[in-house]
């Protein structure tokens, strides 16, 4: 092989050569060519260098790409991390809350059917005794009220308490009592529609038109306000509470639609969803009604109207 020859052959094998993939022979023909041949071994070094150089870009890259990745790979995780965080806190919240909203609904729930089997009873008796206090004027008022009701018959009962400041002030809120407390009893038919009504302590009596809203269950939905307990808004609005008073487990219900409206707690006996007791506050004033429910309690000797001769008829 002549040297030109020689050359061509050692410049076409050089890139192998420089990258180790010759044959262990071809390696050796090659070194020994090197040895003698400066136009050769010049192009080898130039090559090698061109070689090395693009090794080191292709590092380079492949560093700025890893580091890229190792970047990206963290943003991501981070973003995993809090979506993931979120995702969390979405679940925990929609638990607790949305567990909380179906506990209030539960009890609501049971109250409300409670009530609307009680309205449909032909015989049952509701006591309510109110406190009333009057922040502006500084008075305070009592009145303690008894509902019977049995076939379609009812006895309202109504005691004003001698403490009142009502009285000493010589007010009141009936416009036909005398200025002394007084205990009324009031008799109605929703058959005949006759209303009779017994102003116990004055000795007289007066016949109405029977009240139209006073029907079988009305009592109870006159007390309460059912028509808000059963409204969708209503669990959303309301904090439930735990506490046991007098021997007695209550839900206590508290809302308040607004800073301008009353502030309402409904105490409810967690054993029979009985309302035992309603607070209402504003500004202004202080009520609190303590009721009793009875069932089958009434008998027919508590609707019966007594001797009108001894009372004194007023129109």
């Amino acid at each position: 092989m002549n040297n030109k020859l020689e050359c061509c052959v050692v410049m076409d094998l050089l890139p192998n050569y420089i990258e180790n993939l010759t044959s262990k022979e071809t390696k050796e023909l090659i070194d020994n060519h090197l040895k003698d041949c400066k136009k050769c071994k010049m192009q080898f070094f130039l090559l090698k260098e061109k070689n090395n150089q693009r090794n080191l870009n292709e590092e380079e890259e492949d560093q700025e790409e890893y580091d890229y990745l190792k970047k990206y790979s963290k943003k991501m995780f981070r973003l995993k991390t809090v979506i993931t965080s979120i995702f969390i806190f979405v679940a925990i919240f929609i638990f607790i809350f949305g567990g909380n909203i179906l506990y209030k609904k539960n009890i609501l729930s049971k109250m409300c059917n409670y009530y609307d089997n009680l309205m449909e009873i032909d015989n049952y008796s509701i006591t309510k005794q109110t406190l009333y206090i009057n922040y502006n004027t500084k008075e305070m008022d009592s009145d303690l009220k008894k509902y019977y009701y049995k076939d379609g018959k009812i006895k309202r009962e109504v005691k004003e308490l001698a403490d009142t400041e009502s009285f000493k002030k010589e007010t009141s809120i009936y416009s036909k009592m005398q200025i002394v407390p007084n205990e009324i009893v009031e008799y109605i038919n929703t058959d005949t529609k006759e209303d009779i009504t017994i102003y116990t302590t004055r000795k007289e009596y007066a016949k109405n038109e029977m009240n139209q809203w006073i029907e079988k269950g009305s009592l109870f939905s006159g007390q309460f306000d059912f028509t808000t307990f059963k409204a969708w808004f209503f669990p959303y609005i309301i904090q439930v509470k735990n506490e046991e008073y007098d021997a007695k487990k209550y839900y206590i219900l508290q809302y308040q639609f607004n800073q301008e409206s009353e502030y309402k707690q409904i105490w409810i006996n967690r054993e029979n969803f009985n309302i035992e007791r309603v607070i209402e506050e504003s500004n202004t004033y202080y009520r609190e009604t303590v009721y009793d429910i009875n069932k089958n309690s009434v008998i027919d000797n508590d609707l019966i109207i007594p001797n009108l001769e001894n009372y004194k008829e007023v129109t």
